[in-house]
């Protein structure tokens, strides 16, 4: 997370199928005669158990008549789902601020946290407990000498290997590895993060990270996801060129990209741009379909009184949300994500206000109190309607 310039693009809308009723015969028969819909291939609507087959599925949709419709896509890991049309997602947050029950708390909200636990010193069990699965953030340590500040590649593999083990992860508890956090950010990685060399020691590190955990956990390893936009949210997707210029076989080693479109200078949905040109542009550049993971994406809000007095300031220069409104784009954007059908996961930033720096982003205040974001999030998580 940083302070940086960010573009509104206004979101799309999702397409879904509102039913009647039960799935019994009559239902599903009144449903197909009065809006003569026809199931795509592959999907069957089966009568009279209400049976969906394929990748048919019910949703919860708050402008269908009887709240519920049917929605179409593929499916992706496990984790929650947002509501609208499109694959299953991982709905999660980023771990910022803790107060003293944060497990239990946390999964009333999602079923995923990103996170570097190793920097909190935190057991995974601190979540894991309480049915909450991990990506884990291997994020530095971070060197204004850029990403070769961090010695040897294979060395800095096994140490990461070693963090997951440490904090108590398996590909169980902890499917995803995220290797490095904004790694062409000048913020994090100084002046030339933006360079070849900078790229070429990213590259070299994401294929030893790929190669230890493969040959300790064979092909139940995690997924490892790669920043494609090196941290920028300004539509070229530059970081990601820069990578591949380095290293032409580097999509062999990447399961999924990682973005962060943020927009803090609009109180819109983010910067969707982002998203599908860094899609269409590893896209060309793989050869092949690589999944998008949303890792960061947030919007602060204005603080209360108390929260300004104990240091919860947001950060300069950035539009402010009402709670209500930061609500409604948790919810939206997940919804919109939902239905490009190549994202995997968005990741909210972040869990609770703290006054370490990092704005008013959280879905809870500083003292603990959940915004309505909160509920957002959870209904997203639940394929509920959306709650704002």
């Amino acid at each position: 997370m940083k302070d940086i310039k960010k573009w509104l693009v206004r979101a799309g809308s999702v397409q879904k199928i509102a039913f009647v009723g039960s799935f019994g015969l009559i239902g599903v028969a009144f449903l197909l005669a009065a809006h003569a819909a026809t199931a795509p291939s592959g999907i069957a609507v089966t009568a009279p158990g209400g049976k969906l087959t394929g990748s048919a599925s019910v949703v919860s949709d708050s402008g269908a008549i009887s709240g519920q419709a049917v929605g179409f896509g593929t499916s992706s890991p496990s984790g929650g789902a947002a509501v609208g049309g499109g694959h299953n997602i991982i709905v999660g947050v980023n771990l910022n601020g803790l107060g003293s029950n944060a497990g239990p708390d946390m999964a009333g909200a999602v079923k995923y946290v990103r996170a570097d636990l190793k920097s909190w010193g935190l057991p995974a069990s601190t979540f894991t407990n309480s049915g909450i699965k991990i990506d884990d953030l291997s994020q530095g340590p971070y060197s204004t000498s850029g990403i070769s500040g961090l010695g040897s590649a294979t060395t800095w593999a096994s140490t990461a290997l070693g963090w997951y083990q440490a904090d108590g992860y398996n590909p169980t508890l902890s499917p995803i590895v995220e290797i490095l956090n904004e790694p062409g950010g000048t913020w994090f990685w100084g002046s030339n993060a933006t360079s070849t060399a900078n790229a070429t020691a990213y590259d070299n590190i994401l294929i030893a990270a790929y190669n230890v955990f493969s040959q300790l956990y064979g092909s139940s390893r995690p997924l490892i996801l790669v920043s494609f936009d090196g941290g920028y949210s300004d539509n070229s997707a530059n970081w990601g060129q820069t990578m591949w210029q380095a290293n032409s076989k580097i999509g062999d080693y990447i399961d999924g990209i990682t973005v962060h479109p943020y927009d803090m200078d609009s109180t819109g949905l983010g910067n969707q741009t982002s998203v599908t040109n860094s899609y269409a542009k590893v896209q060309s550049l793989a050869g092949r379909s690589i999944p998008i993971y949303i890792t960061e994406i947030g919007w602060q809000t204005t603080p209360t009184s108390s929260e300004t007095s104990a240091g919860d300031t947001p950060q300069s220069g950035t539009v402010l949300l009402s709670a209500a409104q930061q609500c409604s784009n948790v919810y939206n954007f997940i919804s919109w994500a939902k239905g490009l059908n190549y994202v995997n996961a968005v990741m909210i930033f972040d869990y609770r206000d703290d006054n370490r720096g990092d704005g008013t982003y959280g879905i809870e205040y500083g003292d603990g109190t959940h915004k309505s974001s909160y509920s957002a999030l959870a209904a997203a998580t639940l394929e509920q309607a959306n709650p704002c």
